[in-house]
């Protein structure tokens, strides 16, 4: 049987940018659960509309994160490969 923390649970209904979003309510537990704008499952940002918009900009932030990481440990890298 599969068990699921309540509280944990998100859902999404992927639906064309021309359509309307339906109001919908999907008990799960002792919540009841609406659709998210975005949910996260298998490391990917998936939004209503599919455009991976969410995803895009996380991956910018992370990316932007540790290349500033890196900048910061060049500066005490004494090998000169690793300057250039």
């Amino acid at each position: 049987m599969l068990k699921l923390k309540d509280s944990k649970t998100e859902m999404v209904v992927f639906v064309s940018p021309r359509v309307k979003l339906p109001a919908l309510s999907i008990p799960v537990g002792a919540e009841s659960h609406q659709p998210a704008g975005h949910v996260k499952t298998l490391g990917m940002n998936l939004d209503v509309y599919l455009t991976m918009e969410v995803h895009i900009k996380r991956v910018f932030q992370v990316s932007y994160f540790q290349l500033k990481t890196i900048k910061t440990v060049q500066i005490f890298c004494h090998l000169k490969p690793l300057r250039d």
